[in-house]
């Protein structure tokens, strides 16, 4: 063999690596197939769950004004007193619905919870400045409000 013919051949294997690891590295970036439950039961092992209960589908449209109908699935942990802040968010977009619409309205919960603090509640006020976390990846968009917050964002990603 010449050295043409080597370097040519080295060229096509090269080009055909580079081609599957195109392919590998944008079917990563595109929609996860993982379910919102499974994403949920992931992400809320990273918690601790005291004080907090398990939203029905009326009080998740309750909070954020969001249908969960309209969503490919949606789980919501909220404070189970009034005193309480920590929450869980998880929901799947279904096709053509509006990201930002999503991250509008939890951004609403957001504010709306850091009045009901201000001024009396200073932990809780402190928790939702400086442990609240949004996040959107792969079709996802989660709200997490907790001493464990990134514990919990990584526990989503690794589920996604």
């Amino acid at each position: 063999m010449t050295l043409k013919t080597l370097l040519f051949s080295a060229a096509r294997w090269l080009a055909l690596a580079a081609g599957i690891a195109f392919i590998v590295f944008s079917l990563r970036g595109g929609k996860s197939f993982a379910s919102a439950q499974d994403v949920f039961e992931a992400a809320k092992k990273s918690m601790d769950l005291s004080d907090t209960a398990e939203a029905e589908p009326s009080m998740i449209k309750r909070l954020y004004g969001i249908d969960p109908e309209t969503l490919d699935g949606c789980y919501l942990l909220y404070p189970s007193t009034n005193m309480g802040a920590k929450e869980l968010f998880v929901a799947k977009l279904s096709e053509g619905f509006d990201e930002e619409k999503l991250v509008q309205a939890i951004n609403d919960r957001l504010d709306s919870q850091k009045k009901s603090f201000d001024g009396y509640g200073a932990e809780q006020f402190m928790l939702l400045n400086d442990r609240s976390r949004i996040v959107c990846e792969r079709g996802f968009v989660i709200f997490a409000v907790c001493p464990e917050s990134d514990a919990v964002i990584s526990a989503f990603r690794a589920a996604l």
